[in-house]
C-alpha cells in the first residue's frame, strides 16, 4: 500500500512552502538491488525497499541531495515506480530543479491508481508550477489535487495554498456557466395587444415582440493582468466577457413562427485598465477606470462604447464601508438607432455581521442622452442583497432584491406620441443556492432562482419572467 500524503516544511516563503511536500512511503515489494557507497568507501547492495526507505529517512532528516541520488537510481531501475517519481519530485524541487521536478511529478500522476498518489503528485506538480511563476499552471493542478483529496484538512490545504498564490498571481481569471430555462428569454411582452396608459389597444404586437419561453445558456468570464504594483497602488489590464445561446419552445415558435434562438443572443467583449490606490488625501478617487468595447445582438454588432469611471472606499466602522463612484459611457450604434451616452452616479453601503454574513444595499442614479428621444431617459435602481460566511450544513446561500425605475421624458409609438411619455418599473430577485456537498476540481454545483415583473403605461414593456438555473462556481 502507498500512503502519499504531502505536508508542507515550515518554510518562509510561499514558494518554499510548495516545495515542502514530506513523504511517507511504505511497504513497496521488489527484488531490484540498487548499489550504494558505504562510509568506508565499500560498495554496498540493497533492495529497492531499503533503498526506497533510505531516501525517505533521508528526505524527512532534511537531507535533500542524498534523497535526490537515491530517487534517481530507484527511478532509473523502475521507471514506472510511483514512490520513486515522488520522491525525485520532491527532491528536486527541494534542489531547485523545477522543471525537473514537473516531469517527475506528472509521470506519478499518470501512473497512479489512487487518489493519495495523485493528491501528492497534483501538489508537486503545482509546486513546481509556482516555482517557474506559472501561476495559471499551479492553480490548476491544485485543483487536481484538491478533486483527489480524500479529507477535509487535506482539502483545507489546498484551499489555502490555492488562495496563497493568487495573492502572488498577477493573473485573475473568473468563470461561469449556467443553463437556465426560462418563460421569456426575449424580455417580450405578455399581452398580445400593445396599449397606451389603458387606453383602448392601439394594434397588436408582432410575435417575436411577445414574451417567448425557452432555455438560455450563459457565459461569463473575467480576467485582470497586473501591470504594476506596490504597496500603494495597483494596475491591472481586464477583460470582461460575456456571451448567450437560447433555444425556443414549441410554443415560443407557435407564437414566432419566423423567429429563432439566434436573434435573441447577446454577446459583450470589453477590454480595459483599472487603477487603485491604497491610500488618498482628502475626497479624492481611489479607483479610476477606462474601458472599450463592442456588443452583439442576434448575432449582429449593436454598439461600439468607451467608459470612464471613477470611484473610493470610505470605512465607516470596523465592519462597514460605503463606496461611492460615478462613470460616464458613450455608445455609438452599428444599426440605424442614434448614438448615446450615459451618465451614472452610485452608493452602496456593505456590512459584515460577525458571523461572517455580508449585507448590501446601493442606489444608483443615471441619466442618457441621445438624438433619439425614445432612448433617453432617467432612472433609480435600489439593490439589497446577501451573502453567507461559511456554508451551514454544504450549502450557502446570497441573494438580491432590486427595484429599478425610468423616466422617458417622450416617446412615441410609431406616429402615436405617448402623453406624459413613458414610465416603467420594475421588480427583480435572484437567490443563488451554492451545494458544497457535490464538486468537481473545486468547483460546485450553483442553483440560482430568478424573477422578474416590469410594469409600464406602453404594454409593450409589460412583462414577467421567472426561470431556475444550473451552473458552477468555484468553492474558494
Amino acid at each position: 500500500m502507498i500512503s502519499a500524503r504531502v505536508r508542507p516544511l515550515a518554510m518562509t516563503t510561499i514558494k518554499a512552502a510548495l516545495f515542502g511536500a514530506a513523504l511517507a512511503l511504505s511497504g513497496l515489494v521488489g527484488a531490484d538491488r540498487v548499489a550504494a557507497q558505504g562510509a568506508a568507501g565499500e560498495s554496498v547492495a540493497l533492495s529497492f525497499d531499503e533503498a526506497l526507505a533510505l531516501g525517505q529517512r533521508a528526505w524527512l532528516a532534511g537531507d535533500a541531495a542524498l534523497s535526490n541520488r537515491i530517487a534517481r537510481a530507484l527511478a532509473e531501475a523502475r521507471p514506472e515506480n510511483v514512490p520513486a517519481l515522488l520522491m525525485l519530485a520532491a527532491s528536486e524541487n527541494a534542489l531547485g530543479r523545477p522543471a525537473e521536478a514537473r516531469d517527475a511529478a506528472r509521470r506519478a500522476f499518470a501512473r497512479s491508481e489512487s487518489n493519495g498518489a495523485r493528491y501528492e503528485a497534483s501538489y508537486l506538480v503545482a509546486s513546481s508550477a509556482m516555482a517557474e511563476d506559472r501561476y495559471l499552471a499551479s492553480q490548476f493542478w491544485l485543483r487536481r489535487a484538491y478533486q483527489a483529496a480524500e479529507t477535509e484538512a487535506e482539502r483545507e490545504t489546498i484551499a489555502r495554498a490555492f488562495s496563497a498564490v493568487r495573492r502572488e498571481s498577477p493573473w485573475a481569471v473568473r468563470v461561469s456557466f449556467e443553463v437556465a430555462p426560462s418563460s421569456n428569454v426575449n424580455g417580450g411582452a405578455q399581452s398580445p395587444l400593445l396599449i397606451i396608459d389603458d387606453s383602448p389597444y392601439v394594434g397588436f404586437l408582432s410575435g417575436a415582440a411577445r414574451a417567448l419561453s425557452g432555455t438560455e445558456a450563459r457565459l461569463y468570464a473575467r480576467l485582470g493582468y497586473t501591470l504594476s504594483e506596490s504597496q500603494t497602488h495597483r494596475t491591472r489590464l481586464t477583460f470582461r466577457g460575456y456571451r448567450s445561446l437560447v433555444a425556443l419552445s414549441d410554443e415560443a415558435q407557435e407564437i414566432a413562427p419566423r423567429a429563432k434562438g439566434r436573434d435573441f443572443e447577446y454577446g459583450i467583449a470589453e477590454l480595459g485598465v483599472q487603477h487603485r490606490l491604497a491610500e488618498v488625501p482628502g475626497p479624492l478617487p481611489d479607483r479610476l477606470g477606462l474601458a472599450v468595447g463592442q456588443t452583439w445582438y442576434g448575432g449582429e454588432p449593436l454598439d461600439s462604447f468607451v467608459r470612464l469611471n471613477f470611484g473610493r472606499t470610505v470605512r465607516l466602522a470596523p465592519r462597514t464601508a460605503l463606496t461611492f463612484g460615478a462613470e460616464s459611457e458613450r455608445r455609438w450604434s452599428d444599426t440605424d438607432a442614434a448614438d448615446r451616452v450615459g451618465r451614472e452616479i452610485d452608493a452602496w453601503v456593505t456590512h459584515r455581521l460577525e458571523g461572517g454574513m455580508r449585507l448590501h444595499a446601493g442606489l444608483a442614479l443615471s441619466r442618457v442622452t441621445s438624438d433619439d428621444a425614445n432612448r433617453e431617459y432617467e432612472a433609480a435602481t435600489a439593490t439589497a442583497g446577501f451573502s453567507m460566511g461559511e456554508p451551514v450544513m454544504g450549502v450557502h446561500l446570497s441573494g438580491s432584491l432590486s427595484y429599478a425605475e425610468r423616466d422617458y421624458d417622450s416617446y412615441a409609438v410609431g406616429f402615436i406620441d405617448v402623453p406624459g411619455g413613458r414610465q416603467d418599473s420594475e421588480w427583480s430577485a435572484r437567490l443563488d443556492i451554492e451545494i458544497h456537498h457535490v464538486d468537481v476540481m473545486g468547483f460546485v454545483p450553483v442553483l440560482s432562482l430568478t424573477g422578474r415583473q416590469s410594469v409600464s403605461n406602453v404594454s409593450r414593456f409589460e412583462g414577467d419572467s421567472a426561470g431556475v438555473s444550473i451552473g458552477f462556481s468555484s468553492a474558494f
